[in-house]
């Protein structure tokens, strides 16, 4: 789950992030269901002002952390 603390004058990636966090890996699942891979792209993902070193609070670090909870679908590098 995303933290509000990483997000210091960037409030709006928050909104984004916990939607990220809500859908993706609903949605990852109904696709992945009808097809054998899937390749999720985020045309707004940066620039990247993470506030950690494990880019908990970037967009493809939530991406890859939420696709990743769905075994099977995507394996995290």
């Amino acid at each position: 789950m995303v933290s509000l603390a990483d997000y210091a004058d960037r409030e709006q990636a928050y909104v984004k992030h916990v939607l990220l966090e809500s859908y993706l890996e609903r949605l990852v699942h109904k696709v992945a269901s009808s097809y054998n891979e899937v390749a999720y792209v985020d045309g707004f993902a940066g620039p990247w002002q993470s506030a950690n070193e494990r880019f908990e609070d970037t967009s493809f670090g939530v991406a890859v952390e939420r696709l990743a909870t769905r075994q099977g679908y995507m394996e995290a590098e």
